[in-house]
């Protein structure tokens, strides 16, 4: 009103959006590029009151004059400071002081605890953690000294992944000691291996700035002195059918990803910002008890190279549901039917990443003039899907 209205973009026909230095356009140019049109002296038209507002007095008075918006001369300045979506939570770790000790921490259960895994659970999200199941994703262990001297395979993947193992009385010391938590780690440790953990607002520094480039941030909680970081650890996958079913569901071992119609009902969703430089993931996955008819809906989403994402487990009361509710996410991420042949990308709408289980047949019509059992040996030697399935459980 006070500057006229403003007329669509000339490159992308998007709307321009005011922020503290310009005008930015939020359009698109194509289904995968974003415009970066911007400008200070965007062209306007004049702002016209609707009918039904001009019975209130100010309103029916007004009258719009064209002009420009003045910037002022700092304006590049605050433009080179990260946008708010960005800094905020960084401004708000920096600022406001980590009451919880375990904040973005990740703790894995292990073993005969004297308590059940609820009033476990209940304590680690009371201290800010949360729980999970996957011992590439824990910050640390709880357990006895009883299982680790057992080893099981559980543990044996604890300690490939440099996790730590601290007793159950760690829970209680963080919650009512006033020992430096470093300290506290020290006095329960349980295992010889592990790697150094940190809390998130160590990596800070005095003055208020982060200690790390921005880009490495959320690297993870974990720091290995000489070794690789959180994020780059690897995850082993179990295929069962044509997929394998997100370690993060907590449901590898006790159930499949439905099938129908030669259909696997799971995608792998990708989303690429340019401008904003940010690589996003979404999957989804439909899952099947692998002996009762139950049925789930699991979903996980973040980003690419960090620890910002989170993941949702929903227990369905039928098959039908889990279908429709599967089928529905999907096409609100993708804007595309599940069963449509050919895939459409929208802007700022997910698109579908191949992922190959190594479960693709490939055979030769070459005959062979051998004896038989020297053509098995040699078949058996170099059959590749031999290998896949030794490799069934690979590392990715």
């Amino acid at each position: 009103m006070a500057f006229g209205a403003l007329l669509p973009c000339e490159e992308c026909k998007g709307q321009f959006v005011f922020k503290s230095d310009a005008y930015y356009c939020s359009g698109d140019i194509t289904a995968w590029t974003k415009c970066v049109a911007k400008t200070q002296t965007p062209k306007r038209k004049d702002w016209v009151i609707p009918k039904e507002f001009r019975e209130i007095p100010y309103l029916k008075k007004f009258k719009c004059k064209k002009q420009d918006r003045v910037f002022p001369p700092d304006a590049a300045t605050v433009n080179s400071v990260p946008p708010p979506s960005a800094s905020a939570p960084l401004t708000e770790t920096m600022s406001s002081p980590r009451d919880k000790p375990l904040t973005n921490m990740k703790i894995l259960a292990l073993g005969k605890l004297s308590k059940n895994k609820e009033e476990v659970k209940s304590i680690v999200e009371e201290l800010g953690g949360k729980m999970t199941t996957t011992a590439n994703k824990a910050t640390l262990c709880i357990s006895t000294q009883k299982d680790v001297e057992k080893m099981s395979k559980k543990m044996e993947e604890v300690k490939e992944a440099k996790v730590r193992v601290v007793s159950e009385e760690f829970l209680q010391d963080v919650k009512s000691s006033s020992k430096d938590f470093q300290e506290l780690v020290s006095l329960h440790v349980l295992s010889p291996w592990g790697a150094e953990v940190k809390m998130e607002h160590e990596e800070m520094a005095v003055d208020g700035k982060c200690s790390k480039p921005a880009s490495t941030k959320s690297a993870g909680k974990v720091k290995e002195e000489q070794g690789p970081s959180k994020s780059e650890k690897k995850m082993k996958l179990t295929v069962k059918g044509g997929a394998a079913v997100d370690p993060d569901s907590g449901l590898e071992d006790s159930a499949h990803v439905f099938e129908k119609g030669g259909k696997i009902f799971s995608a792998t969703l990708g989303l690429v910002d340019i401008v904003k430089g940010t690589n996003s993931y979404y999957k989804l996955q439909l899952l099947e008890d692998d002996r009762e008819n139950r049925y789930w809906v699991f979903r996980s989403w973040g980003r690419v190279g960090t620890v910002i994402g989170s993941n949702k487990l929903e227990q369905m009361p039928s098959k039908e549901d889990a279908i429709e509710h599967f089928l529905n996410l999907y096409e609100e991420k993708t804007g595309n039917s599940w069963h449509s042949k050919n895939f459409t990308k929208y802007p700022k709408k997910f698109y579908p990443l191949e992922i190959d289980y190594g479960q693709r047949n490939s055979f030769t019509g070459v005959k062979s003039k051998l004896a038989k059992p020297i053509q098995d040996l040699i078949k058996m030697i170099f059959d590749v899907e031999s290998m896949k399935k030794a490799m069934v459980e690979f590392e990715v």
